[in-house]
């Protein structure tokens, strides 16, 4: 039997956009699948690199290489996810299944109020798009109780991962300990 390895990474929480096939496209052959985001959800990741840009202002900005704890296993199963690990490439040692988010959050509540307002834009946008006409109100609210069981449905899935990963502790990176010690020493 293998035994498993323990993992030490840095682990805090991102937000996880969840794509749904909503319509088709024309491909070079034939009709296409088109995916758009329905949901963002709030799960624990594990920080696997830090992508940092330097801008011509003298700024910078950093993108997180991140390994979310669960993964979804296909695009055609929503409702599937099943636990992740990083996987690396043998030749270049690239983490293979990683995604880039902008922000890492510490605690669930302030990632799950981000997640709030960028699923209200989903919202909003859906309702924009809406053509007014005689019957406007009852497809407005039609559209707004089947988003809302979308988001239901994720807000289950959210709810049964973290449950499942309550045992997994949030983690400080090294950047933020130095930043700590360096406020702390003067």
């Amino acid at each position: 039997m293998k035994e498993v390895e323990t993992l030490n990474y840095p682990v805090k929480y991102a937000i996880k956009e969840v794509f749904e096939q909503s319509g088709w496209n024309y491909g070079l052959n034939e009709l296409e699948r088109n995916y758009e985001v329905v949901a963002n959800i709030v799960l624990k990741c594990y920080v696997v690199g830090e992508r940092r840009k330097y801008h011509k202002d003298g700024s910078n900005s950093v993108k997180y290489e991140i390994v979310f704890l669960y993964n979804r296993v296909s695009l055609d199963n929503y409702l599937l996810f099943k636990i992740n690990y990083p996987e690396y490439n043998l030749f270049n040692n690239e983490c293979i299944n990683a995604t880039f988010v902008d922000t890492l959050y510490n605690t669930f509540e302030e990632a799950k109020e981000e997640a709030g307002k960028a699923n209200e834009k989903i919202l909003n946008k859906k309702l924009i798009g809406l053509p007014f006409s005689s019957d406007y109100k009852e497809r407005l609210a039609k559209s707004e109780a089947e988003y809302k069981e979308v988001l239901a449905k994720y807000q289950r899935i959210e709810d049964d991962i973290e449950a499942k990963t309550k045992d997994v502790k949030i983690t400080s990176l090294e950047s933020e300990e130095i930043v700590t010690k360096r406020i702390l020493s003067k």
